[in-house]
């Protein structure tokens, strides 16, 4: 019941939260990229506090204090969101009031690319979610748990390479975000950053399967293999999750904002599934013929970006 509710909950929330960014950002592109690259600043210093407080409230308290903590940060969200809305227009929150246009002819054809934009993004979801399922493995198995620094042995877990990913997407989204602002007059499609990113998650884990066949199949390798994927995925995860996003809600009509955006999180289910049953042929593939999969589906999202790149940008 619990999961019911939060499934729910996102489903309401995610989707609208979305749309209202969008809304608030205006009709400007390069304001909607910088909006959505500030809420996904925002959103993984969200999961970094929440990590650390639940390790925390749970060491301490127990279940129940880190639950009751979970629930009063929401009841806190909620408060503030509703106070903040009684403050605004009501034109200002029309959660459809983004988009290109109504419903026609051209609002068709963007609907189109918004398609086609949530279905690369299944492979997106597919290798987001590879840190908790492959890599981990990897890195408790196939990676050596020992490093020297300065002059001191250092003992690493997969949850310390989990947590190393988060903050370097944490670190490089403001330096991204000053580079975003020094070329805003730059007036490039958002697809051309997209392709890069399916790009660098094809490097990613082309990178692993090389460190498999350098000896992670059957042994252990220098935790160097990961930490340079983790680096390629954090690049990776900036370019495509927010900038994605505010491709999906600018090509979006007017009247479909909502159902495009709910797409995107479509897809991300989609993905989110695919790499469950990927996970299946773990143990039955060479580590080197699991990774190649996911670099070459990779490099097939870039490939359908590149054939509607002309349309689209």
């Amino acid at each position: 019941p619990a999961l019911a509710l939060m499934v729910v909950g996102h489903s309401l929330f995610r989707p609208g939260l979305h749309v209202l960014l969008a809304r608030a950002t205006g009709d400007g592109e390069r304001a909607r990229e910088r909006g959505f690259l500030w809420h996904y600043l925002a959103a993984n210093v969200g999961f970094a506090l929440g990590a650390l407080f639940g390790e925390w409230a749970h060491a301490a308290f127990g279940w129940a204090a880190l639950f009751c903590g979970a629930a009063m940060a929401s009841l806190l969200s909620a408060g503030l969101f509703l106070g903040t809305s009684l403050t605004q227009p009501t034109d200002s929150l029309d959660p459809t009031a983004i988009g290109t246009q109504p419903a026609s002819e051209e609002g068709k054809g963007n609907m189109a690319a918004v398609w086609l934009l949530c279905s690369v993004a299944v492979v997106f979801w597919l290798t987001a979610q590879q840190p908790a399922t492959s890599l981990a493995v990897f890195a408790a198995m196939n990676t050596q748990q020992q490093i020297v620094l300065l002059s001191r042995t250092v003992q690493l877990g997969p949850g310390h390479f989990a947590a190393l990913h988060g903050f370097m997407v944490i670190a490089m989204l403001p330096v991204f975000l000053r580079l975003h602002r020094r070329h805003q007059a730059h007036t490039q499609s958002t697809v051309l950053p997209l392709l890069w990113g399916y790009v660098a998650t094809a490097a990613a884990f082309a990178w692993m399967a090389a460190a498999s066949l350098q000896g992670g199949d059957t042994g252990r390798v220098s935790s160097a293999w990961l930490l340079g994927c983790y680096l390629l995925l954090s690049i990776a995860e900036i370019l495509l999750a927010p900038l994605g996003m505010s491709l999906v809600t600018r090509f979006a009509p007017r009247d479909k904002a909502a159902r495009a955006v709910g797409l995107w999180f479509a897809s991300s289910a989609v993905g989110n599934g695919l790499a469950a049953l990927l996970a299946l042929g773990w143990d039955r593939w060479p580590h080197h013929r699991y990774f190649a999969a996911l670099a070459l589906v990779s490099l097939a999202a870039a490939a359908a970006l590149m054939r509607r790149r002309s349309p689209m940008a």
